[in-house]
């Protein structure tokens, strides 16, 4: 009997650890903002969401759409390549770009084209 409760109370404990290890992704953290012509994208990130907002400076079509709050997590791979998952849909299949992040530069790249500065 004493032998089931301790292999229970490790299995328990190992558990544990895997969760806290798990739940210690990568994340991001505040706004970075990407402009391209004159349309403006920014990303607030906070937790395991990111909110997005896009602004345009067309001349006679100036227009700024309010966030779209979605779930994201960065997903390492094999290669030693990242990834970002955007769940747009509850239930669907996320969105994944191409990701990277330069800490000193205060920048995130997304598919390998857009680069998106620090607020």
């Amino acid at each position: 009997m004493k032998k089931s409760i301790r292999i229970l109370a490790l299995a328990l404990a190992l558990l544990t650890v895997v969760t806290v290890l798990a739940s210690c992704g990568n994340k991001l953290s505040g706004e970075y903002e990407c402009k391209v012509g004159l349309v403006t994208v920014s990303i607030k990130f906070s937790g395991s969401k990111a909110t997005f907002t896009g602004a345009s400076q067309i001349p006679g079509l100036t227009a700024v759409t309010d966030g779209k709050e979605v779930a994201y997590k960065i997903v390492d791979k094999d290669d030693g390549s990242q990834t970002i998952e955007f769940t747009v849909e509850e239930g669907k299949d996320p969105v994944s770009l191409p990701f990277s992040q330069d800490k000193d530069k205060k920048t995130i790249t997304l598919a390998k084209l857009f680069v998106f500065n620090k607020k």
